[in-house]
This record gives structure tokens, C-alpha cells and sequence, in this order.
């Protein structure tokens, strides 16, 4: 009968549920594939009673969803990135956060550190940011939009979506806004 050596066993198990949590938090945050997805990224132009009016994009995953509103404030864009899950999860999130920042097309622009620019409000973590013209112009061109916090671990936490079913209705805001 051969002996079990309960360290190399131990070791083994660690390794697995070290690669188990990895691959679970790698499909989580990475944009690669849509086809998981049924709801294609919807586009609406929201009216407030006090204020401009602001365009919605919205992209629903199963855990959760990206909401992501631009808004023209006296000829420049602003971009309040909403990732929505539950109060519970968007508060412990955002208290352990090293950095958020929004993404266009793999590139992280507009980073701060921590919390700040970024809060909760009842289930979403909201990223708030001015964006400035060469944003606005890649904005115009970009395949993928996110927003995205960090707690000083090697995975990103929040929210993606893929924007070429809505570029017509991004880039008619854009160019109203200039107007």
C-alpha cells in the first residue's frame, strides 16, 4: 500500500481551487464574446425635467447590467457609466476599491484612485467622468465601452458592452451636442 503524502495532496487541491476562482473571474471580466448573451445593447434618448436630455445604452448580463448614460452639457460630453447588481454587492465593491476607471475599446482612460469620482446609489456603482474631445472622438469609432473597478488584486470587477448596433444613435448625440 502506498503512503499518501498529505502536503503534495494539499498542495494539489490549492492549485485547483486557485485556477477554479481564476477562470470563474477571467469570465467575468473579460469583454471577449457576446454570444452568451441574448439582449443586444439597446440605445434611447432619456428626457428630464430639468436638464439636457441624455442618451441610455444599456447592455444586460446574466450577473450584471452595464448602463451607461452621456449627457451634453453646454457642448462637451459627460459620461456617468452605471454597473448595477444588488446595494449589497455595489457597497462592498466600491469600499475595497484601489481604482475605477472607464474603458473604451481595451484602453483605460479617465482612471482615478479609489472611489474617487465613483459612488453608490442603490444598486449601481455610478463612474462619473467629463470626457474630453479625443475621448469623444474614439468614442465615435469604438466597438466595446466599460466600466471597471479595481481592489489591488490581479482581477477587475463591473461592467462591458459592445456598441456597433448603437454607433448610428452615439454618433447623432455627439453631433447634436456640438450644435
Amino acid at each position: 500500500m502506498r503512503k499518501i503524502n498529505w502536503k503534495v495532496a494539499s498542495l494539489t487541491v490549492a492549485v485547483l481551487l486557485i485556477v477554479a476562482v481564476f477562470a470563474f473571474q477571467v469570465k467575468e471580466s473579460a469583454p471577449i464574446d457576446e454570444s452568451d448573451v441574448s439582449e443586444p445593447t439597446t440605445a434611447q434618448i432619456k428626457s428630464v425635467d430639468v436638464g439636457p436630455d441624455y442618451l441610455r445604452l444599456e447592455k444586460i448580463h446574466p450577473e450584471v447590467i452595464a448602463r451607461f448614460l452621456f449627457t451634453c452639457i453646454e457642448g462637451r460630453i459627460y459620461w456617468n457609466a452605471g454597473i448595477v447588481t444588488t446595494p449589497e454587492l455595489s457597497s462592498s465593491k466600491l469600499k475595497l476599491a484601489t481604482k475605477n476607471y472607464l474603458e473604451i475599446d481595451d484602453e483605460q482612460i479617465l482612471t482615478a484612485k479609489g472611489a474617487s469620482g465613483a459612488e453608490v446609489a442603490d444598486s449601481t456603482i455610478w463612474i462619473f467622468r467629463p470626457l474630453e474631445a479625443e475621448h469623444v472622438r474614439t468614442l465615435k469609432k469604438a466597438e466595446v465601452l466599460g466600466a471597471w473597478i479595481e481592489d489591488g488584486s490581479d482581477f477587475r470587477w463591473g461592467a462591458f458592452m459592445h456598441i456597433a448596433n448603437v454607433r448610428k444613435e452615439i454618433n447623432s448625440y455627439v453631433e447634436k451636442c456640438k450644435e
